[in-house]
C-alpha cells in the first residue's frame, strides 16, 4: 500500500471515530439547513426525528407546550416562564440541544405541520393587534391615523394595513403561514385546527411516533393558558361590524364580534388576495362567502 493509500485510509478511520465530523451534506440537506433559519423557526425533536412547523395565532402554544413535553423540557420551559414562547425564544433556540439538531441531516425527519384556515387566522389577528400595544402604533403610523391609539380600530383599517405591508417579513402573528421548509420536505401529517381536533390529531401523532401519551402535567400547563384566548364577556351583535372601531379594552374584555361577523364577503375577497399563497396551500376548497 502507497503513502497515498495508506494516509487516506487514516483519515477514514480518524473521521470515523469523531461523529462530530460528518460527512458532506447533500444538497437537499443543505437546501433544508438554510430553511430552517427562516422564522418562525421549526422546532426538532432529534430522538424522534420530528420536525414540527407552527404559525402563530394558529393554536402554537399548545403545540410548543406538547412538544416541550415530548422533548423532555416541559418541567424546564414551566419553570422559566408560564408562557412557553419566552422559554422558545429565549432558551430553547440558542440551547446546545437546538444547535447539534440543526447540524444533522434532516431530510429523513418527518414534518408535522400545523396551520389555522387564513380567514379565521386574519381575524384572529385583528384581535392580537388591539390587545398588543407594541403592534397598535405601527399601525397607526402606517394609516397615518392617530386615533387608533385612543379611539381603537375597525377590521376593515386592520386589512388596509395589511395590504400595506410585506406579508413575508412583518409580525409573524399576521404573515403569511407558508414556510419554505414545506417546499423542500414532505409535511407527514398535517393539522388545520380551524377544522380538526388539535389535541385528538396529536394523540394521532404520538401513536405514529412511537411516542407515550402525556401526563396530567401537561394538561394543567394549558388549562394555565386558556383564559388568554378569548374576551371574558362574549360577543357584539351588530350590523356593519367590520366598519366599527373596537378598542384594547373591548378586545381583552368584550363585548368582541365572532369572526364571521367580520368576514363580509367583501372583506373575505381582500384576504383571499393577500393570503392567496396559504390559500392554495391549506383549504381544499374556497371559503364559503356571508
Amino acid at each position: 500500500m502507497n503513502f497515498y493509500n495508506r494516509f487516506t485510509q487514516a483519515a477514514r478511520t480518524f473521521q470515523d471515530g469523531l461523529p462530530w465530523l460528518a460527512p458532506p451534506l447533500s444538497a437537499k440537506a443543505k437546501t433544508v439547513r438554510r430553511a430552517m433559519r427562516v422564522g418562525p423557526r421549526p422546532l426538532i425533536n432529534p430522538a424522534a426525528q420530528m420536525i414540527v412547523l407552527f404559525s402563530p395565532k394558529s393554536a402554537c402554544t399548545n403545540v410548543a407546550v406538547w412538544f416541550f413535553h415530548h422533548l423532555g423540557k416541559a418541567a424546564e420551559a414551566r419553570e422559566f416562564s408560564r408562557w412557553p414562547h419566552h422559554y422558545r425564544l429565549q432558551v430553547y433556540y440558542d440551547s446546545q440541544l437546538y444547535k447539534d439538531a440543526c447540524k444533522q441531516d434532516l431530510t429523513n425527519f418527518k414534518v408535522v405541520r400545523v396551520v389555522r384556515d387564513p380567514y379565521d387566522r386574519v381575524a384572529s389577528g385583528f384581535r392580537h393587534a388591539m390587545t398588543t400595544r407594541r403592534a397598535r402604533p405601527v399601525i397607526a403610523a402606517q394609516l397615518n391615523d392617530p386615533d387608533i391609539e385612543t379611539k381603537g380600530m375597525s377590521f376593515e383599517q386592520f386589512l388596509t394595513f395589511l395590504e400595506a405591508v410585506d406579508l413575508t417579513a412583518c409580525d409573524p402573528h399576521f404573515a403569511l403561514q407558508r414556510h419554505p421548509l414545506e417546499d423542500v420536505l414532505p409535511v407527514d401529517h398535517f393539522i388545520n385546527i380551524s377544522t380538526e381536533d388539535l389535541m385528538a390529531r396529536l394523540s394521532e401523532i404520538e401513536r405514529d411516533f412511537g411516542l407515550a401519551p402525556p401526563g396530567p402535567e401537561m394538561a394543567k400547563w394549558l388549562a394555565e393558558l386558556k383564559g388568554h384566548k378569548r374576551p371574558k364577556q362574549g360577543f357584539a351583535v351588530a350590523p356593519d361590524l367590520h366598519t366599527r372601531r373596537f378598542t384594547e379594552r373591548e378586545a381583552t374584555y368584550g363585548p368582541w364580534p365572532d369572526h364571521e361577523a367580520l368576514l363580509t364577503p367583501a372583506l373575505r375577497e381582500r384576504i383571499r388576495k393577500l393570503y392567496a399563497a396559504d390559500i392554495a396551500a391549506y383549504l381544499k376548497s374556497p371559503a364559503p362567502s356571508n
